[in-house]
């Protein structure tokens, strides 16, 4: 059985496939950073030994260092009983448990379906009644296989081909007459994520930067630095005062010598009746 979901309906089915997996966790996706809210949902499984969980991430944007982080994968070591791989060619986003499986657009990185158009399809397994029927009424073709089965088996086949990183399995211990087993701890049996990181650095830092010879990079014309209006001089730049400069002293002008007026020096006389200057002559 499928179902076209979308919006927050598809949210809300990859949740519950975390929420319900009771046997088997699968979650491929090519960006694998998890969203707060996947995260706490997780984290209820993580004491869960018989719960095996399968993350497998790839290549995004051509970038391997934006695929995921490595706090989120060292997350995913905590678990007792999960397998971490990387396939560079991986571009499906895929969520399954045992019983409900999602195709879907929206990846884990960014978890959202408020300001995307996101949708997906939801499987469904088979019952356990339509399985049996689906058997007796087969005769020489086998019986059909749904698509969530169809996909279980694209995608675990994927596992064997991709590269793992990391792979932690559950140890138990036998219990009375070998009826009853306890988990006592888990090994860890592959871990390469040191490498896988340290791979990615060296890789950022050796990559060539392209087209720097061709750019022409321009000096900027240096800047014309104000002169202040007052100079500073250093202590021993000072310059020494000047002495004043003496003025000379005012030459007193001379008085001019009194002359004696002559006899003969016109000394001007006024006529009584007309008040015109006149010659005055005193001999007269």
């Amino acid at each position: 059985m499928s179902k076209f979901v979308y919006g927050t309906d598809l949210a809300l089915n990859i949740e519950k496939i975390i929420m319900t997996a009771q046997e088997s966790l699968m979650l491929f996706a090519p960006c694998i950073q998890l969203a707060p809210r996947l995260r706490e949902e997780l984290r209820r499984k993580i004491n869960m030994d018989g719960l095996q969980v399968t993350v497998v991430f790839g290549k995004a944007d051509a970038d391997q260092s934006k695929s995921t982080r490595k706090t989120d994968i060292e997350f995913f070591t905590a678990f007792p009983n999960v397998v971490i791989c990387y396939e560079e060619k991986l571009g499906a986003i895929y969520y399954a448990n045992e019983s409900t499986a999602v195709l879907a657009s929206v990846d884990l990185n960014n978890y959202s379906t408020v300001d995307n158009i996101e949708a997906g399809l939801v499987m469904t397994a088979k019952g356990m009644l339509k399985q049996l029927a689906g058997t007796l009424t087969s005769t020489i073709s086998e019986t059909e296989k749904s698509s969530f089965e169809t996909a279980l088996e694209y995608f675990t086949d994927a596992v064997s081909r991709s590269r793992e990183l990391f792979r932690k399995t559950p140890q138990y211990e036998k219990g009375f007459l070998n009826l009853n087993k306890k988990y006592s701890r888990s090994v860890v049996e592959t871990n390469e994520i040191e490498t896988y990181f340290a791979s990615i650095d060296a890789t950022k830092s050796e990559t060539p930067v392209v087209g720097i010879d061709a750019i022409t990079t321009y000096s900027e014309p240096a800047k014309e630095v104000s002169k202040p209006f007052f100079t500073e001089f250093k202590a021993e730049e000072a310059p020494k005062p000047q002495e004043p400069v003496k003025q000379p002293e005012p030459v007193a002008e001379k008085a001019a010598p009194e002359t004696t007026r002559a006899a003969d020096e016109f000394q001007p006389g006024f006529c009584i009746r007309t008040g015109n200057a006149i010659f005055f002559n005193p001999r007269n």
